[in-house]
């Protein structure tokens, strides 16, 4: 197995997904275009080319504790990335699948409760989830396998606001064969989108100058400055309120050279 945090850590984990199936990964893979990171062999590792949207597979044969702590290692995550626990959930007492933020975790066993922050959710349906290994039949409550290790793991290791907790709950009579039907799919890309654009917004209040600092790495990818530029350019950021920079992305990556950049920015300031 390959050393974790070696060399290769001069990229941003923005997000990170974990799941418990392959068929609950399958969306994710092919919505980021993720592929196997084989030297990360204890359980099946993906991210993207960019290597900043990472996802883990729960294994039955590994501690579903040890899943977060060797994920945040591989992607090398930090307080600001974003992490997405997501799983298929079977109900009786469903007609339709329902995408559904779990706002309340119960362990099975012992009855314990632990709390996930939602408080930037409020469009979203939100229920309490069991988490238990077995799974029941005529199925009346929401039952996510490891959850409730998994999500107390993660908020010992990354910024609980960026913790959420997710499932897409179906009737009961579903099969995972029809994790392909259009309307799941659509449910999923809504939703899980949705949340993905909120957190972001939510790092922008959280971490300001860490914005600032991500804003300055995007506009140099984008152009070519130099060395006295690059000085003046942060300087300049510097100066800006994160949201303003934000309302003005789209219109900097319209302009041809840095040096537009770079004259934009001052005539903002003026």
């Amino acid at each position: 197995m390959e050393k974790l945090n070696s060399t290769d850590n001069n990229y941003i984990c923005e997000y990170c997904f974990i799941v418990n199936k392959i068929s609950e990964a399958q969306f994710f893979i092919n919505r980021f275009n993720l592929k196997p990171k084989k030297k990360f062999n204890l359980f099946p590792i993906f991210s993207n080319q960019k290597k900043d949207i990472w996802l883990a597979i729960n294994q039955d044969t590994i501690s579903p504790t040890v899943t977060p702590i060797y994920l945040n290692n591989c992607a090398n995550a930090n307080e600001q990335t974003t992490w997405i626990f997501f799983s298929f959930s079977f109900l009786s007492n469903l007609n339709s699948p329902h995408f559904i933020i779990i706002d309340e975790i119960i362990d099975s066993s012992t009855q314990n409760k632990l709390y996930p922050s939602v408080s930037c959710l409020k469009k979203f349906k939100r229920k309490n989830a069991f988490s238990n290994e077995q799974k029941f039949q005529n199925q009346e409550r929401i039952t996510l396998k490891n959850i409730y290790e998994i999500y107390k793991t993660s908020e010992k290791l990354v910024n609980k606001a960026l913790i959420f907790v997710t499932t897409l709950s179906m009737p009961e009579k579903y099969e995972l064969s029809d994790v392909d039907n259009k309307t799941i799919k659509s449910e999923q890309n809504k939703y899980i989108t949705e949340i993905m654009n909120l957190s972001d917004e939510m790092k922008i209040t959280i971490f300001p100058f860490f914005y600032v600092f991500n804003f300055f790495k995007k506009i140099k990818e984008e152009f070519k400055f130099s060395v006295y530029e690059q000085n003046v350019l942060e300087n300049l950021l510097k100066q800006f309120n994160p949201n303003d920079l934000k309302n003005n992305l789209k219109f900097i990556k319209k302009l041809k050279n840095g040096k537009q950049v770079i004259n934009h920015l001052k005539q903002k300031l003026l």
